[in-house]
């Protein structure tokens, strides 16, 4: 996974979470998780975690 989607993954869940600042390291460690999570899944299933996360953030603006 490249910096770009690490980068994304982060910001994405500091917008889920209502916090402009996803470089605090309890942020760093949930993105981690996060990835981690993510990378496992076969593509439908990462579909689907996008497709929810952008409504969470939809919602959220």
């Amino acid at each position: 996974m490249n910096d770009d989607t690490m980068d994304a993954l982060r910001n994405l869940l500091a917008q889920m979470r209502g916090e402009a600042d996803a470089g605090r390291t309890e942020h760093l460690a949930d993105a981690v998780r996060l990835i981690k999570a993510f990378m496992l899944l076969d593509s439908d299933s990462r579909r689907a975690v996008i497709d929810t996360a952008e409504r969470l953030v939809i919602k959220k603006v």
